[in-house]
């Protein structure tokens, strides 16, 4: 039985896990290209914490596949939820759902949306979309996982 199959007997592991993967990748290089391509040295400790915590998110769910320690699972599952929390909901959320919410909704020069977006520089773009895209898929992450944990505790 390979691990796939083993996933699949484990209710909403395997989505808690792919949407985990989405958010963990997405901040990583989201501070990475912040970092390296923006200037934003202080962005390379969060892509150093996201370089450290997918492979670890990754192996603590490969283990509990192999091994079926409960510890190993909520290893992951304490893992995911930090990246929801804090990159997802507070970065993603906060610094730039948020941000350009009110560049949409208040109507000043320093709102204008060009300043967020604009048309002769990709790599903002790249930096606020992919910003968004941490909101969404912790969102996501935050459904699979709070279903995975209701299963495994018993509460449905």
């Amino acid at each position: 039985m390979g691990a796939a199959d083993r996933m699949d007997e484990v209710p909403y592991l395997k989505y808690a896990f792919f949407s985990y993967l989405w958010l963990g990748v997405t901040d990583t290089v989201h501070h990475l290209h912040a970092a390296t391509v923006l200037g934003q040295g202080t962005a390379m400790h969060t892509a150093a914490i996201g370089m450290v915590l997918v492979p670890t998110a990754i192996a603590m769910v490969a283990l509990y596949l192999r091994f079926g320690r409960r510890a190993l699972l909520w290893t992951f599952l304490g893992i995911a939820l930090l990246a929801i929390a804090v990159p997802g909901l507070y970065h993603g959320g906060w610094n730039h759902l948020v941000k350009v919410l009110a560049h949409l909704r208040i109507d000043s020069p320093a709102t204008d949306l060009s300043l967020l977006f604009p048309a002769d520089n990709l790599n903002l773009w790249f930096y606020e979309v992919t910003g968004l895209f941490e909101f969404v898929f912790a969102i996501v992450c935050g459904y699979f996982v709070y279903r995975l944990v209701t299963v495994r505790t018993g509460d449905t």
